[in-house]
């Protein structure tokens, strides 16, 4: 495994000619892009009242690790542009995802107290 030196990972996190670009080792996305993946999770979001307890629960996690992914590359870049996305859309979405996570994870608490109830056990 080769370690990228302070100047080789400088090169990758400096801003391209498209300022609302990242470019870093691991991520090379437009802003558009990254708007329209987070557009796309929040669309599923919607859909999770016709899901199964542990696909949400899933689903959640991979969507806050991979805005977690995006948000530690913004902050690698420093850049103007990419910190306002950041602090507008990512830091929005991933306490979204926590705030659905305790949404489903009390229904989920609920159903199966109703389910255990008729069954006649508690």
């Amino acid at each position: 495994m080769t370690e990228l030196t302070l100047t080789e990972h400088e090169k990758f996190s400096r801003r391209t000619a498209d300022s609302d670009t990242i470019a870093s080792p691991n991520t090379s996305m437009r802003l558009k892009d990254l708007r329209l993946e987070l557009d796309g999770y929040y669309g599923e979001m919607l859909r999770f009242r016709d899901m199964e307890p542990d696909e949400i629960f899933m689903r959640l996690s991979a969507y806050s690790a991979r805005a977690s992914y995006i948000r530690s590359d913004i902050m690698r870049a420093q850049n103007r542009t990419l910190t306002a996305f950041r602090t507008g859309e990512i830091d929005p979405f991933l306490t979204e995802c926590d705030r659905q996570f305790k949404v489903w994870s009390r229904v989920f608490a609920v159903t199966s107290l109703d389910w255990n109830l008729a069954r006649g056990q508690t």
